[in-house]
């Protein structure tokens, strides 16, 4: 583990590899943790993983929790790095810190990677999901960060370190990014975007994946991978073939 410092605190990162950036945006509560397997694409690329501050290993930054705040820190790390331009991938609702990084800096976004992304909380069980993080934060982050990390991985130790790494996530932190999720709407900016842009979904989640659709109303140029018999959690449960399917679109680049 690394560290950088923005205004006196700490954000937590891990760089393996060399080539062509690839930085991971994890979602609410998980930090780095959960692209464990995607270390392993560094035989090929330069793969940067962090937690946002108020996750992981970084510390929590005392003013209010918001989109442009996390968005600066992607900025901030990759000018720590001294890297001009990096391919952004944004997992589940880390992919709105993605997406509107390369909406702000589209010189600095080589390509735009959402796996289970969306660019506004609008089918009901994603709406339910969100709402229900809320409600059992911060009182219940432990059961929360049991509950998910189950869902990722049947793996017992890798559960562990998922479980480990979510309860050193600041509750309140957590809330808030699930609240900054929820009332985001990134539509507006979609046509904009003009860097190659890929969408990882797994076959069982249609509640996300239908999000397909409204991407291709909006994007001109809009590739799609489906990975078979997984729900949403396909970089820790289908992460060979995630990773292959990132291999192969970073490499065309």
């Amino acid at each position: 583990m690394q560290e950088m410092w923005m205004s006196d605190k700490k954000i937590a990162y891990e760089k393996n590899g060399r080539g062509t950036a690839i930085v991971f945006i994890h979602p609410p509560g998980m930090g780095r943790m959960v692209f464990r397997e995607q270390k392993q694409l560094c035989d090929d690329f330069q793969i940067i993983t962090f937690d946002l501050s108020g996750h992981g290993d970084s510390d929590t930054r005392t003013e209010k929790v918001s989109v442009p705040m996390y968005v600066e820190e992607v900025k901030q790390l990759l000018n720590e790095l001294e890297i001009e331009e990096a391919v952004i991938c944004g997992y589940s609702a880390g992919g709105i810190i993605a997406q509107q990084f390369a909406f702000t800096y589209p010189k600095r976004t080589k390509a735009l990677i959402l796996s289970g992304g969306f660019p506004m909380v609008s089918t009901a069980v994603l709406k339910m999901e969100h709402v229900s993080g809320m409600k059992l934060l911060p009182k219940r982050s432990y059961f929360l960060a049991n509950l998910i990390s189950q869902s990722h991985t049947k793996d017992p130790f890798f559960r562990g370190q998922l479980k480990e790494h979510m309860n050193k996530a600041n509750p309140l932190v957590w809330k808030q990014f699930y609240k900054i999720s929820y009332q985001y709407d990134g539509r507006v900016h979609l046509s904009s975007l003009q860097c190659p842009f890929l969408l990882i979904y797994g076959s069982r989640s249609d509640y996300i994946n239908k999000y397909i659709s409204i991407y291709q109303k909006y994007v001109q140029d809009v590739q799609y991978h489906i990975v078979p018999h997984v729900t949403h959690q396909v970089p820790t449960r289908r992460w060979q073939e995630f990773n292959e399917v990132v291999k192969a679109f970073v490499s065309r680049l």
